[in-house]
């Protein structure tokens, strides 16, 4: 090949290559100035979605759609709000955040349930601790007569243990009283606490009767300040013990309610007719 020849053919690739090199230069400037500029500003940061009060299901659905990943970190007890709802979410809604971020969400766990425990044979007070460390309320207490079951244990409870209940849901229990007495004696309560009072006239077989409430200064709140019958009168079995009683701590008169309860709703009327 003649030195002409190789010249024009170094020169012909020289060509190609420097249109390959401008062409490559192109892509790169057009990538860096245009393209790189619009993934950046649609991909790099978006917004929060806010997932509150939706279902945990709702949440998912609308975090994929906003680019973002829901993530459980607790669930949280709440007896009005259905359970599996989100309750709060960290980043908050509104932030911005990378592509694929994971929002941690906090959602309810539903209403707190919990077993009955089994409490017959128990004493009184045993009872109504194993009840209450259970979440459950003692809403009643019943006293009985019984020749087998001793005094102060339970013989009863409603419901059943092993029954699932809510918790701070109410449950009664029947306590026995002993064996029942052969002669009926009113027993002296006076200055005693009014369930102390109440259950030692239950255990003699009586009856409690009308309870008045009064004000005595200096005295000890909640406790019997004057009974009748009189203390050790001989009585019929089942036979009615009327009690006063000083006003317990924080106690309100039925008629205080009442008249409180009407004056409120006066109060409504009157909003309601615009006087």
């Amino acid at each position: 090949m003649s030195s002409s020849n190789l010249l024009r053919n170094i020169g012909a690739w020289a060509v190609r290559i420097g249109i390959i090199l401008g062409v490559w230069v192109v892509f790169v400037l057009f990538l860096n100035q245009v393209v790189m500029p619009i993934y950046i500003r649609n991909w790099s940061e978006i917004t929060v979605p806010d997932l509150r009060g939706m279902t945990q299901e709702e949440a998912e659905k609308v975090a994929k759609k906003g680019h973002v990943k829901v993530f459980v970190q607790d669930e949280r007890f709440e007896a009005e709000i259905e359970q599996g709802t989100v309750l709060e979410q960290f980043p908050l809604p509104g932030v911005e955040a990378k592509p694929g971020r994971r929002i941690h969400v906090i959602v309810a766990a539903g209403t707190p349930m919990t077993d009955v425990p089994y409490v017959v044979g128990m004493a009184r007070e045993s009872a109504v601790m194993q009840m209450e460390a259970q979440g459950l309320v003692v809403d009643s207490i019943y006293y009985a007569f019984s020749d087998s079951v001793f005094e102060n244990q339970v013989m009863s409870q409603i419901p059943d243990s092993g029954v699932v209940l809510q918790r701070e849901s109410p449950t009664e229990i029947t306590v026995s009283l002993g064996k029942e007495p052969r002669q009926y004696v009113v027993p002296d309560v006076l200055d005693l606490p009014f369930e102390q009072a109440r259950y030692l006239i239950l255990k003699s077989g009586l009856r409690v009767g009308s309870v008045t409430y009064d004000k005595y200064v200096g005295r000890r709140k909640g406790a019997v300040m004057n009974q009748i019958p009189a203390p050790k009168s001989n009585v019929q079995r089942r036979s009615r013990v009327r009690l006063e009683v000083n006003y317990p701590e924080g106690w309100v008169h039925p008629d205080t309610l009442r008249a409180r309860a009407e004056a409120a709703r006066a109060d409504s009327l009157t909003v309601l007719n615009g006087d």
